[in-house]
Protein backbone atom coordinates (compact mmCIF):
# COMPACT_ATOMS: atom_id res chain seq x y z
CA UNK A 1 0.00 0.00 0.00
CA UNK A 2 1.31 3.44 -0.93
CA UNK A 3 1.84 5.69 2.14
CA UNK A 4 1.22 8.84 0.12
CA UNK A 5 -2.41 7.81 -0.38
CA UNK A 6 -2.92 7.72 3.41
CA UNK A 7 -2.17 11.40 3.88
CA UNK A 8 -4.47 14.14 2.70
CA UNK A 9 -3.24 17.22 0.90
CA UNK A 10 -4.19 20.75 1.99
CA UNK A 11 -6.29 21.12 -1.17
CA UNK A 12 -8.49 18.30 0.16
CA UNK A 13 -9.53 20.38 3.17
CA UNK A 14 -12.36 22.90 3.13
CA UNK A 15 -12.28 25.68 5.73
CA UNK A 16 -15.27 27.90 6.49
CA UNK A 17 -14.50 31.08 8.42
CA UNK A 18 -17.50 32.58 10.19
CA UNK A 19 -17.55 36.30 11.03
CA UNK A 20 -20.43 36.85 13.51
CA UNK A 21 -20.08 40.69 13.58
CA UNK A 22 -21.22 40.97 17.19
CA UNK A 23 -20.25 44.67 17.28
CA UNK A 24 -22.48 45.42 14.25
CA UNK A 25 -19.57 47.13 12.51
CA UNK A 26 -19.82 47.69 8.75
CA UNK A 27 -16.15 46.78 8.14
CA UNK A 28 -14.74 43.30 8.55
CA UNK A 29 -11.49 43.07 10.53
CA UNK A 30 -8.27 42.96 8.53
CA UNK A 31 -7.37 39.69 10.23
CA UNK A 32 -10.21 37.82 8.48
CA UNK A 33 -8.86 38.73 5.06
CA UNK A 34 -5.30 37.98 6.10
CA UNK A 35 -6.19 34.55 7.48
CA UNK A 36 -8.18 33.75 4.33
CA UNK A 37 -5.25 34.74 2.10
CA UNK A 38 -2.72 32.74 4.13
CA UNK A 39 -4.84 29.59 4.09
CA UNK A 40 -5.48 29.88 0.35
CA UNK A 41 -1.78 30.43 -0.31
CA UNK A 42 -1.06 27.14 1.46
CA UNK A 43 -3.63 25.36 -0.73
CA UNK A 44 -6.70 25.12 1.50
CA UNK A 45 -10.17 25.68 0.04
CA UNK A 46 -11.52 28.62 2.04
CA UNK A 47 -15.00 30.10 2.31
CA UNK A 48 -16.24 33.00 4.41
CA UNK A 49 -19.67 33.50 5.95
CA UNK A 50 -20.13 37.16 6.89
CA UNK A 51 -23.23 37.71 9.01
CA UNK A 52 -23.07 41.51 8.70
CA UNK A 53 -26.11 41.70 6.42
CA UNK A 54 -27.81 38.54 7.64
CA UNK A 55 -31.19 39.60 8.98
CA UNK A 56 -32.83 37.53 11.68
CA UNK A 57 -35.20 38.15 14.61
CA UNK A 58 -32.42 39.63 16.76
CA UNK A 59 -31.26 42.33 14.37
CA UNK A 60 -34.36 43.07 12.28
CA UNK A 61 -35.07 46.15 14.43
CA UNK A 62 -31.77 47.73 13.31
CA UNK A 63 -33.24 49.05 10.07
CA UNK A 64 -31.19 52.24 10.23
CA UNK A 65 -27.99 50.18 10.33
CA UNK A 66 -28.79 48.63 6.97
CA UNK A 67 -29.72 52.01 5.47
CA UNK A 68 -26.34 53.74 5.79
CA UNK A 69 -24.20 50.83 4.55
CA UNK A 70 -24.17 51.04 0.77
CA UNK A 71 -23.10 48.48 -1.79
CA UNK A 72 -19.72 49.09 -3.36
CA UNK A 73 -18.46 47.79 -6.68
CA UNK A 74 -14.71 47.88 -7.31
CA UNK A 75 -15.31 47.57 -11.07
CA UNK A 76 -16.94 51.02 -11.02
CA UNK A 77 -13.65 52.36 -9.67
CA UNK A 78 -11.65 50.63 -12.40
CA UNK A 79 -10.25 47.92 -10.11
CA UNK A 80 -10.44 44.26 -11.08
CA UNK A 81 -8.96 41.68 -8.74
CA UNK A 82 -7.62 38.34 -9.92
CA UNK A 83 -7.46 35.17 -7.88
Amino acid sequence: MNNSSLYKKYKDFKVLLVYPNIQMCEMMPYSMGLLTALLRREGFQVGLFDSTFYVDKLNEQYISYHDYVQEFDWKEKGRIFKR
